[in-house]
């Protein structure tokens, strides 16, 4: 909400701890969408976007997604070695990092995004679509309006 954020940007953190590779090859269809949407029509400047706790098999995802990123873009992803994150500090001060990353703020939270339960119940309705391939049976359909 805040305008001067659009001017003087953001900075992405991407921790990758725990990604498997299942869930790449999951959102490969989304996460080539987003990478497309985000260059083309995200109203904010970003600055950064530095990756930490990188699983070996990232690179595959990278290989996907790299061909769309346009070279400007390409050159703001900064890759964090996982065992060392001074590298992370000469451009991240502790000070706005939680502890969890050797930082000094709280420790980070999603609740300010959504609940368990929101989140519980868009799952329950991906996976509901995804057993069904999208498509309404009629049957169910029919049964459902007597």
């Amino acid at each position: 909400d805040n305008p001067v954020n659009q001017v003087t940007g953001f900075v992405v953190l991407l921790d990758l701890k725990g990604l498997r590779i299942q869930q790449i090859i999951a959102m490969s269809k989304w996460m080539l969408f987003g990478t497309v949407a985000l260059q083309r029509a995200c109203p904010c400047f970003m600055k950064a976007f530095h990756v930490i706790n990188i699983p070996s098999f990232y690179k595959i995802g990278w290989k996907i997604v790299k061909p769309l990123i346009s070279e400007k873009i390409r050159k703001r992803f900064i890759f964090h070695k996982s065992q060392d994150l001074n590298s992370l500090y000469e451009h991240l001060p502790p000070d706005i990092l939680p502890p969890e990353l050797g930082g000094k703020l709280g420790p980070f939270t999603n609740d300010h995004w959504a609940s368990d339960s929101q989140i519980d119940a868009l799952e329950k309705k991906y996976y509901d679509q995804l057993n069904t391939n999208g498509i309404i049976s009629k049957r169910k359909k029919a049964a459902t309006s007597r």
